[in-house]
């Protein structure tokens, strides 16, 4: 380690001095020539990317992240960081410390493709969306996926089964699951479940501050009738809010880059200032996994359902059990009263900015719009069921995780029942049940119940039962009875180099299983449901010529497809 030190000290000293006679030659130029390093390029070129106590940085590329740890993700907490992989598949993964494949998850939904290790710190490492395995694993993989017949597998590995030494290559990186891009996922677990931040283990270069855009303004004392109200950075910064005397609360919305601006990161580490004493703190350092859903108590849900954005409450709000608050951030604001409020914000690598701006008490302004209920009104979180010859609907007061008053509306003529405003956070489910009155019997089997999403009704599940469809929810919207009896579509079977590609499409209900053979014998395939795809490695069965290719697949009400198809193949 000496002998490392004692190079890089040389190539600094050799470089300081060819810097200042290329400098001195080249005297009428502003930079230098484009072959000579300066000392500082030198120093990122040597310089680890992780400390002495740290963790193997698990890809080959510098530290650039896409997702950070705790990030809000629309319904949950970002359990990891997001490595980039400069767009593409393929680059290899490391291990992080000497451990055992503990877990092996294929699936074509969550983390895709994923490696869990044990390591001897009691820790676990996660590495997701990978796009294969080393081959080790991929052996171990692939004999227990055609011993049970599954594609969509998890196994739970004893400690001698897969031994991984630190930095071995564990696989590649992907696009699998609910990836949207290519990068790695990886995250790291203690022994007690809490997840914590795997930046700590690594070395951060990071200049760039958190950008704070927007300020929500929460009305307290008549939330249930009122929104909360979003005033956007330039109509706030050092301005004058003016509002009724009253009880407030602020949320705001803000982005984290780290060294350029394509990604939105999400800021762990906050503070609210009233009249220049601290009303409120947090930071986010772990969490267990069973409280991603207070998630919905951390943001303002009723921003979030209203613009789309992940406001943060910079105040406590009744029922979070979330650990990581000082001070409840609440502001009184009396008759002709004006205070001075401060946002805080830091991220990881300890870049701070801050927002101001002033309340001020006004009685005969009102800036919040009125949240309006229509139709038959139900307490939600007190009451427990409502029953009409329409619709049904039963929720534990358990089950959500706020209380407040909606209203039910069935329009008849389109057959549509609206159950708004949406602005009620749900921990758990409610069920809802529909009246089937204009379906006969023997249609009953291919009903669902859909939920409005954008200017379309997607399929949330369900089942028919004495002329009632009965589906779980978890959020509040427009509902209506959707049937699905149109079987899946097989739109291609094609073979590109040694991989298998078939394209299945359900349009309503969804892919539910799927199946493959060839010259009669179970084949694995992997799910790519971004692409519509089943991929399959042809090299599994070692298969030679010509293939008979027989394709199975069903989607959630048991409408099924399948074809055969011959095709040619030479390795």
């Amino acid at each position: 380690m000496r002998y490392c030190y004692f190079i890089i000290l040389c190539l600094l000293f050799a470089c300081q001095k060819d810097t200042k006679k290329s400098v001195k030659i080249h005297e009428k130029q502003d930079t230098l020539p484009a072959k000579v390093e300066t000392p500082k390029q030198i120093i990122k070129k040597y310089k680890k990317i992780e400390r002495k106590d740290a963790y193997a940085f698990p890809l080959d590329s510098p530290l650039r992240v896409s997702g950070t740890f705790a990030e809000l993700r629309g319904n949950h907490f970002h359990a990891g960081i997001d490595l980039r992989t400069q767009g593409v598949e393929g680059k290899p993964v490391y291990a992080a410390d000497r451990a055992y494949v503990s877990r092996i998850n294929v699936s074509p939904s969550g983390y895709g493709k994923a490696i869990y290790l044990q390591h001897p710190d009691g820790n676990t490492s996660v590495y997701g969306h990978l796009s294969r395995f080393s081959d080790k694993i991929e052996r171990y993989l692939m004999t227990e996926q055609y011993r049970l017949k599954k594609n969509e597998i998890t196994k739970y590995l004893k400690p001698n089964t897969i031994q991984i030494g630190r930095g071995e290559e564990i696989g590649k990186s992907g696009n699998t699951g609910g990836s949207a891009a290519p990068h790695l996922h990886f995250e790291v677990r203690k022994s007690n479940g809490k997840v914590i931040n795997p930046l700590k283990y690594f070395t951060l270069r990071d200049t760039l501050s958190p950008v704070i855009k927007s300020i929500g303004i929460v009305p307290l004392d008549s939330q249930f009738a009122y929104y909360p109200k979003a005033i956007s950075k330039q109509n706030i910064q050092n301005k004058i809010v003016y509002l009724p005397a009253g009880h407030y609360a602020i949320a705001a919305y803000w982005s984290d880059y780290f060294v350029d601006f394509n990604n939105k990161l999400g800021v762990n580490k906050m503070k609210l200032f009233v009249d220049n004493k601290i009303a409120f703190e947090a930071e986010i350092k772990d969490f267990q996994f069973n409280h991603r859903k207070y998630i919905y108590l951390h943001t303002n849900y009723g921003l979030k359902m209203r613009n789309g954005l992940s406001y943060t409450n910079l105040y406590k709000v009744k029922g979070n059990i979330l650990p990581y608050y000082k001070g409840d951030g609440k502001i009184d604001l009396q008759a002709k009263q004006k205070v001075k409020v401060q946002v805080f914000l830091e991220d990881e690598a300890g870049n701070k900015t801050h927002l101001d701006f002033y309340l001020e008490a006004k009685p005969e302004v009102n800036i919040f719009k009125a949240r309006k209920l229509h139709g038959l009104k139900f307490y939600l979180g007190k009451e427990e069921s409502l029953k009409s010859e329409k619709y049904q609907f039963y929720c534990s007061p358990s089950e959500v995780l706020e209380q407040k008053n909606i209203g039910f509306r069935y329009d008849s003529i389109i057959d549509i029942l609206k159950i708004l405003p949406n602005d009620v956070p749900f921990k758990g489910q409610a069920t809802l049940k529909l009246r089937a009155e204009k379906y006969g019997k023997e249609e009953y089997k291919y009903l669902l119940i859909g939920q409005k999403i954008g200017n379309t009704f997607r399929s949330i599940g369900g089942y028919c039962q004495n002329g009632w469809v009965q589906a779980k929810i978890n959020s509040l919207g427009e509902f209506k009875i959707l049937k699905d009896d149109i079987p899946p579509e097989v739109k291609y079977v094609k073979i590109i180099g040694s991989q298998l590609r078939i394209g299945i499409l359900d349009k309503l209900s969804g892919i539910k299983d799927y199946q493959v053979k060839i010259n009669n014998k179970w084949f694995r395939v992997y799910y790519e449901r971004k692409y519509n795809m089943l991929l399959g490695d042809l090299n599994d069965l070692k298969l030679r010529s010509n293939l008979s290719i027989e394709v199975l697949v069903k989607d959630y009400k048991y409408n099924t497809t399948s074809i055969k198809k011959e095709l040619k193949w030479q390795p």
